[in-house]
């Protein structure tokens, strides 16, 4: 991973080192909260050439600090965590992992459907910290990009194997589309529990 320099950002990353460089430069980045960006920052991200924002964060998250994308139709909450979920925030953190992808593998679902439906160009992957949901999510986009159609946005092309036939257009790994229900615009609600990895004030 390449660290890059988006300034009040502590956790951005260029994703091109990752799986044996199958992932192009440029084209997968995963960051922290967007919006402890500054002007200098905001303007680096721009310079990027974003086509799709992924916002792993709650709609509390998102209603309490709001990215400076939020109202940017490249913009997109795909929530891994919701209201109703039942609190585990002082179990292991595997737990917490193992909970999150064995009880709502739709979320993760949704969230990599973002990634791979996405507009030409780079996609962006955050949450509040850049690290578990967006870790998680990262990695089962890497270890399922192997699936990816050679048109995907974010593969570079591979040359087929000697011990496999190259795909057929008929072949059933196809580009899978976005889920209505999660990858629209996030409610809003002020009736959320506030998350334990959330800064105060």
């Amino acid at each position: 991973m390449t660290p890059l320099t988006w300034l009040c950002c502590q956790n951005a990353r260029d994703l091109s080192s990752i799986d044996g460089n199958r992932v192009r430069a440029g084209a997968l980045i995963r960051s922290d909260n967007l919006d402890q960006l500054d002007d200098v920052g905001l303007a680096a991200v721009q310079a990027a050439g974003i086509s799709r924002i992924v916002d792993l964060r709650s709609t509390w998250e998102c209603e309490t600090y709001p990215s400076p994308f939020a109202k940017d139709e490249r913009w997109l909450n795909v929530p891994l965590t919701d209201a109703t979920d039942p609190d585990v925030a002082t179990w292991d953190l595997f737990e917490q992992y193992r909970v999150l992808i064995d009880d709502y593998p739709y979320r993760f679902a949704s969230a990599i459907a973002a990634i791979a439906a996405a507009p030409p160009g780079c996609v962006l992957v955050t949450c509040h910290a850049g690290k578990d949901r967006t870790g998680l999510v990262i990695a089962l986009t890497s270890t399922y990009s192997a699936y990816l159609t050679r048109q995907s946005p974010l593969t570079t092309p591979q040359p087929p194997s000697p011990h496999q036939p190259a795909p057929s257009p008929n072949s059933p790994h196809r580009t899978p589309k976005p889920c209505s229900g999660f990858c629209g615009t996030s409610r809003v609600s002020t009736t959320e529990r506030r998350p334990t990895y959330c800064r105060q004030g």
